[in-house]
C-alpha cells in the first residue's frame, strides 16, 4: 500500500513544476517521506488519545472524591448506630436489626473504592510508560494531579475514621467486621497516595 501511494505520488508531479532539468524524487526518497508522515500522524494520534485519557481519569478521580465524602458519612453513621446499640449481650433484643446488613454493605463500598483507586493508579502508570513532552497534555495532567492530591488528603481522614469505627465495632462484638473496615480504609488511603505519586510523575513526563 505504501509503495502504491509513493508510485501514485510520483506520477502526480507535474513536469512543468519540476522543470525540464529537474530530476524527479527517487522512489526510495518518496517511501521515506511517506513513512515519516505515517509516523508523525500516528504520534499525533497517540498524543491526542493520551490527552483524552488523562481528562477522563481526572473526571473519574473527581467523582471518587465525591464518593469519598459519602463514605465518610456512612462510617460516621455506622459509628453512631453501633454506639447506640452498645455491647452485644445474650438475650438482649437487637434494637437495630438492620445493622448486620449495613456493616457488610459499608465494607463492600470501601473495597470498591480501594479497587477504583488501584485501577486509576495503574492507568496513570500505563500513560507514563508511553508519555513524552507535550504542551497539550500539561493542563490535563495538572488537573489530574490536583484531583489526586484532593483524594489523598481526603483519604487520610477516611483512614482515621475507619480506625475509630473499628474500635466501636469491636466493643459491640463485630471483630471481623472491624478488621475489614480498618483494612479497606487503609487500602484506600494507600491507593490514593500511589495515585498522587503517579500523577505527579506523569505531569513531569509531559511538561
Amino acid at each position: 500500500m505504501v509503495r502504491l501511494a509513493a508510485f501514485i505520488l510520483v506520477l502526480s508531479i507535474p513536469v512543468s513544476a519540476a522543470g525540464p532539468a529537474a530530476m524527479p524524487p527517487s522512489f526510495e526518497g518518496m517511501l521515506n517521506a511517506i513513512h515519516l508522515q505515517v509516523r508523525q500522524t500516528r504520534a499525533a494520534q497517540v498524543q491526542e488519545k493520551s490527552k483524552a485519557e488523562i481528562e477522563r481519569l481526572s473526571w473519574d478521580v473527581s467523582r471518587l472524591n465525591s464518593d469519598l465524602w459519602q463514605l465518610r458519612n456512612d462510617l460516621r453513621d455506622i459509628a453512631r448506630r453501633v454506639q447506640r446499640r452498645g455491647p452485644s449481650q445474650p438475650g438482649r433484643p437487637d434494637q437495630d436489626p438492620f445493622l448486620r446488613t449495613a456493616i457488610p454493605r459499608l465494607v463492600w463500598n470501601l473495597r470498591d473504592m480501594a479497587r477504583f483507586a488501584d485501577r486509576a493508579e495503574r492507568d496513570v502508570q500505563r500513560l507514563i510508560s508511553q508519555a513524552s513532552k507535550d504542551p497539550e497534555q500539561v493542563q490535563p495532567a495538572q488537573n489530574l494531579l490536583s484531583e489526586a492530591q484532593r483524594m489523598s488528603s481526603e483519604t487520610r481522614w477516611l483512614e482515621s475514621d475507619g480506625r475509630n469505627v473499628g474500635w466501636d465495632l469491636r466493643r459491640a462484638g463485630y471483630n471481623m467486621e472491624a478488621w475489614d473496615v480498618e483494612r479497606e480504609s487503609g487500602g484506600i488511603a494507600t491507593g490514593a497516595r500511589n495515585l498522587e505519586n503517579a500523577s505527579r510523575a506523569l505531569l513531569e513526563k509531559v511538561r
